[in-house]
């Protein structure tokens, strides 16, 4: 059966919510997962991808698997590894093992470590030129070659100066990262946005905060064109009022003033999305640190009003462009109210919506009241749609087809469960697996 809901386009008013921080377990262990999984040699040959293949972490390790219906590769045996990431190319894995970023081949082999690094958003990219590979360690910025070599430390993360999060441009031509000069215990004298050429060379300021013991550059993204660096801007040095949402701002690389594309946001890149024409942004809009309240979903350009697609009722989450543009994967939940417990979201029922951007309503993917459904993101053909679906305390991997048929599971456990990290109904997927669609067009490598 399909569902049909009905798209508004007024804007809405977005408010501020409270200050409490929680965290929920939801852990298995390894011997628990490993139990029921069954662990493959190593591939020595690998069919057509139809579908592409997942990383993921499964009892503390990570595993690989051709979609739809491939074996399931055990690559890890350590039980402490997490936020798995495909190299554009495939051949490669970086991953986090205690608390150490490592790289290996696709079939687990050379297998090495790069230095520490703190798990999040931000922390390791790799570009789509040639698997190069950036990280901060200590504060410091680092680039590397997949295997290790060819290592530049942009940023040196002593003697005061340290830096904070990293973008590739869409070319892999130019690294963003933000970046900060502080004496121990006081606020900094320094903060802003810089870049630096893949190679490591020509670092060059972009903008620096007027203030930056009041006004902080948290780095977003680029635009598609490479031609505007896109940023939070944060106040007071304050995690607390970072966490309830911040303006979202653009500064174009040629000068000029700062400008605002959204009034307030949560700090989440996967709030954000940009069309595969790079004209239109998709951005999950609104105040308040719950994604199920005061959340709309709303498509904005870097000079332009916004406009939105959103229902009152309702609160968008995740948005995802189908390959030719035209539509949109998103999660949908019923608005709750400020103040309800995150542990409730993941028995609410949030599903899957194909939203178009242009047209009068959207049609339901998913319905079972059972699951809650998240993070969508298409294949490379757009015939199908992989995503994260939690079942209790439960997380697992499924797929759709874009037609409503097809529905399938995965991947039967997704362990340590990434539900432990959820922070008012944010659940940082990376953690617990990365979707690799296909190789990217030979003009990118």
């Amino acid at each position: 059966m399909r569902f049909r809901l009905a798209i508004l386009s007024l804007l809405a008013p977005v408010v501020l919510a409270g200050c409490a921080v929680e965290a929920h377990a939801g852990f298995e262990s390894a011997a628990d997962a490993t139990a029921t999984a069954v662990a493959q040699a190593h591939p020595t040959s690998v069919p057509p991808l139809a579908l592409g293949k997942v990383a993921y972490i499964q009892g503390g390790d990570v595993w690989t698997k051709q979609l739809p219906d491939g074996k399931a590769y055990r690559l890890t045996q350590d039980g402490g590894d997490s936020w798995p990431l495909w190299s554009p190319s495939g051949t490669w894995l970086a991953f986090i093992r205690d608390q150490a970023l490592w790289t290996m081949r696709a079939d687990g082999g050379d297998a090495h470590s790069l230095g520490p690094v703190a798990p999040g958003e931000g922390q390791v990219e790799w570009s789509v030129r040639g698997d190069r590979l950036a990280y901060i360690s200590d504060g410091g910025l680092i680039l590397t070659d997949a295997d290790g070599s060819r290592e530049v430390r942009v940023v040196s993360g002593g003697g005061g100066e340290g830096a904070a999060a990293l973008a590739w441009s869409p070319d892999g031509a130019w690294l963003a990262y933000e970046a900060e000069v502080r004496a121990p215990g006081k606020p900094p004298m320094e903060q802003g946005l810089w870049r630096v050429r893949a190679d490591g060379t020509g670092s060059e300021r972009i903008s620096l905060s007027p203030a930056p013991a009041q006004i902080q550059y948290h780095l977003a993204g680029w635009s598609p064109d490479a031609s505007e660096l896109l940023y939070w801007q944060g106040m007071q040095l304050s995690a607390s009022l970072a966490a309830d949402g911040e303006p979202l701002m653009a500064i174009s690389l040629s000068g000029g003033s700062p400008h605002r594309i959204v009034p307030i946001m949560l700090p989440y890149r996967s709030f954000l999305a940009w069309s595969p024409d790079g004209r239109t942004l998709a951005v999950v809009a609104g105040g308040g640190r719950q994604t199920w309240a005061n959340k709309v979903l709303l498509l904005a350009t870097l000079h332009g009003a916004p406009r939105r697609l959103t229902n009152p009722r309702t609160a968008m989450v995740a948005p995802a462009w189908s390959p030719e543009g035209h539509t949109l994967a998103v999660a949908i939940e019923i608005a709750g109210p400020v103040g309800q417990a995150s542990t409730l979201r993941a028995v609410s029922g949030s599903h899957l919506w194909i939203v178009p951007a242009n047209g009068p309503a959207a049609t339901r993917l998913t319905s079972d009241p059972s699951f809650a459904d998240d993070h969508p993101q298409w294949s490379r053909d757009g015939s199908t749609i992989v995503f994260a679906r939690i079942h209790g305390q439960r997380a697992e991997l499924w797929l759709v087809h874009a037609d409503e048929t097809g529905l399938r599971q995965i991947v039967a456990a997704l362990t340590p469960s990434p539900l432990a990290l959820d922070y008012y109904g944010h659940i940082p997927w990376g953690a617990a697996y990365d979707y690799w669609t296909g190789s990217p067009p030979a003009s990118s490598r």
